[in-house]
């Protein structure tokens, strides 16, 4: 991907170090989604658990400033996940301040593979 790509609203969305409210979604669309895309699918071919969470969004709510935005993948092996990851994926599940409450999974029996995003 080329370092010139420029996410929407760029300069006021860039996160500070002080955690300011940041939207770098247009970032997470155009550079991090395709390679994503692969790394699930080599997961996927290989039966390789993995847990990968992105925060691109803080501060969209005026009434929850501290709220934040996710995009969030799981992959098991099979019917087996590491307990590691179990135990990390119940907080971002049950994530208190993430908002809207949607949480949508893609689950195949076959392959037992279990993808979450929150929109």
């Amino acid at each position: 991907m080329s370092s010139e790509i420029t996410p929407i609203g760029a300069g006021e969305s860039s996160p500070a170090p002080d955690g300011s409210a940041f939207d770098l979604e247009a970032v997470y669309d155009v550079e991090i989604a395709p390679l994503m895309a692969q790394i699930i699918e080599v997961c996927k071919r290989v039966q390789m658990p993995m847990l990968a969470t992105f925060c691109y969004r803080k501060g969209r709510y005026a009434d929850d400033p501290e709220g934040v935005d996710l995009c969030t993948t799981v992959i098991p092996r099979g019917d087996w996940q590491p307990p590691e990851i179990a135990e990390a994926v119940r907080p971002i599940r049950n994530g208190a301040s993430c908002r809207p409450k949607l949480m949508a999974f893609t689950i195949t029996r076959q392959n037992a593979q279990i993808e979450a995003h929150r929109e």
